[in-house]
C-alpha cells in the first residue's frame, strides 16, 4: 500500500467513512444553514417521543449560546456542554429534568471567546463525552445546529441517522444538498433524511424532489422524505408563554413532529424484535 493509500484510510477511519456503523436510538437534527428552524424541529420531537412514554435525551450541540431550554419554557438552564472542556465535569452533572421521562443537556458555557476558539478534535471530544450518556436513555436527539462541524462531529460520536432540515429558498436547499452530500461522504453508513420545514405539504414535497433529485443525480443515493412540518401560527405565542409543551395536540408542528417521532420508534422496535434471540422450546420426556 502507497503512504498516500495508507493516509486515505486512515482519514476513513477517523472520520467514519463509508463503513461508518449506524449507532440505534440517536438522532442527530441539523440544517445546512441558519433559520431553517431545526432546533424547533428537535425540541417538538424530543417532546413527542417523552409523550409516548420514552426516557428521551434533548442534547443541545451549541457550545456557545444554546437555545433550547427557552424552547422548553426554562429561563435559566445551568452550565452547559461548552462546561466540559477541560474534563473537570461529568456529562452527567448537566442534565436536567425538563417533564416526566424528558431530560435536557443545555448548550452554553463555553462563552464567545471559547467557542470560536474550539477546534474540530475538541468539539469532537466534547461529543464524545455526551455520547457516555446515551446508554441511559431510549432515544437521543441531538441539535447539531447549522454549523458543519457541529453536525459532523455530533454524528462522529454515534448516530442512528441524520435529519436534514431545511426551508424551500434556493440557499436553504443547495446548503442542505451540500450537508447531505459531506454526510455521505464521511458516514456511508448512517441514513439521511429530509424534513422540509414551515411549508404546506405540496411545497415540501417539491422542495424534497430537489434536493433528492440533485442526490440521486451526483451522489447515486436516495435521500428520503422523513416529513413536511408546516407553518403553525401556535409555536411563537406557546414559546412565549411557557414553551413548546404548551402547545395543544392539534397543533399543525405537534402532529407533524409526532409522525416522524412515531415512525423513528416503530422502526426501532421492529429492529429490536428482529434482533431478539429465538430461544426454542424444550419439552420435557
Amino acid at each position: 500500500m502507497s503512504t498516500s493509500d495508507a493516509l486515505r484510510a486512515y482519514m476513513a477511519s477517523r472520520t467514519g467513512g463509508t463503513g461508518f456503523a449506524p449507532t440505534p436510538g440517536v438522532l442527530v437534527v441539523g440544517g445546512g444553514k441558519g433559520g431553517t428552524g431545526a432546533s424547533t424541529v428537535a425540541t417538538l420531537m424530543a417532546v413527542e417521543a417523552s409523550r409516548a412514554g420514552q426516557k428521551v435525551l434533548l442534547v443541545d450541540g451549541d457550545e456557545h449560546l444554546g437555545q433550547l431550554h427557552l424552547l422548553l419554557g426554562m429561563e435559566i438552564a445551568g452550565p452547559g456542554v461548552g462546561a466540559l472542556r477541560g474534563g473537570g465535569v461529568l456529562p452527567a452533572d448537566l442534565v436536567r429534568p425538563v417533564v416526566g421521562s424528558l431530560f435536557l443537556l443545555p448548550g452554553g458555557g463555553a462563552g464567545v471567546e471559547g467557542s470560536l476558539a474550539l477546534s474540530t478534535a475538541e468539539r469532537r471530544a466534547l461529543f464524545r463525552r455526551i455520547s457516555e450518556l446515551y446508554e441511559h436513555f431510549d432515544l437521543v436527539i441531538v441539535d447539531g445546529g447549522s454549523r458543519l462541524e457541529s453536525v459532523t462531529a455530533a454524528m462522529t460520536a454515534g448516530v442512528e441517522r441524520l435529519l436534514v432540515v431545511t426551508g424551500t429558498d434556493r440557499v436553504a436547499l443547495a446548503s442542505s444538498y451540500a450537508l447531505v452530500k459531506v454526510a455521505r461522504g464521511r458516514f456511508g453508513g448512517v441514513p439521511v433524511e429530509l424534513i422540509v420545514n414551515r411549508v404546506s405539504g405540496n411545497a415540501g414535497l417539491a422542495a424534497h424532489r430537489i434536493v433528492d433529485g440533485a442526490a440521486e443525480r451526483f451522489l447515486r443515493a436516495d435521500v428520503p422524505l422523513a416529513g413536511v412540518v408546516p407553518e403553525d401560527g401556535e409555536l411563537r405565542p406557546a414559546v412565549e408563554a411557557t414553551g413548546l409543551l404548551a402547545l395543544e395536540s392539534q397543533s399543525p408542528a405537534r402532529r407533524a413532529a409526532w409522525s416522524i417521532v412515531d415512525r423513528v420508534l416503530n422502526e426501532q422496535a421492529a429492529r429490536d424484535a428482529s434482533s431478539t434471540p429465538v430461544i426454542p422450546l424444550i419439552r420435557e420426556g
